[in-house]
C-alpha cells in the first residue's frame, strides 16, 4: 500500500513538473524597452548648444523631464544596447555638470516648482525640479511622510 502511494505521487509530480515546464516554455513572451530615441537626439541637441545658448538647452531639457521623463535611452551607441538610462536621469545629469545650466534652470523654474509646492504636488515637483529649492523641499517632505507612514 506504501510502495504504491509513493508511486503515485511520484507520478503526480512528475506530471505536475512536466505541466509546469511546458508553461514555462510556452510563454515566450519578449519584454519590449520604452526607449526614445527622439529623447537621445533632444538630449544631444541640448548638450550641443548649451554653452551658445543655455536658456535654450534648459528649455529642450525641462520639457524632455515633462514629457518623456519615464523613458529609458541607450547608454551606448550599439545597435543592440544592453544598458539603458533614465531620461530624467540623464537630464539631472547634464544640469549638474554644468554650473551654468543648473543657475539658468533653476532661475527659470524655480518660481513654478515653489507655486507647485504650495499647492501641496509633492510627487510632481520633486520629478520635476528636483534641482530647485522647491524640488529638495518636496523630497524632504516626501520622505517624511513615509518615514511617518
Amino acid at each position: 500500500m506504501r510502495l504504491h502511494m509513493h508511486r503515485i505521487r511520484t507520478k503526480i509530480i512528475h506530471a505536475l513538473t512536466a505541466a509546469l515546464c511546458s508553461l514555462a516554455v510556452a510563454q515566450d513572451n519578449p519584454v519590449y524597452v520604452d526607449e526614445s530615441h527622439l529623447a537621445r537626439q533632444i538630449l544631444d541637441q541640448a548638450d550641443a548648444i548649451s554653452a551658445s545658448n543655455p536658456q535654450e538647452a534648459v528649455r529642450l531639457l525641462q520639457e524632455l523631464v515633462d514629457t518623456a521623463g519615464h523613458q529609458v535611452v541607450s547608454a551606448t551607441d550599439e545597435a543592440e544596447p544592453a544598458w539603458f538610462r533614465s531620461v530624467r536621469e540623464l537630464a539631472r545629469n547634464r544640469l549638474l555638470r554644468d554650473p551654468v545650466l543648473l543657475r539658468t534652470m533653476q532661475d527659470t523654474y524655480g518660481g513654478t516648482a515653489l507655486e507647485l509646492l504650495e499647492q501641496d504636488r509633492l510627487l510632481e515637483v520633486s520629478q520635476r525640479f528636483p534641482l530647485t529649492a522647491a524640488g529638495l523641499q518636496a523630497m524632504l517632505r516626501l520622505g517624511m511622510h513615509a518615514v511617518e507612514s
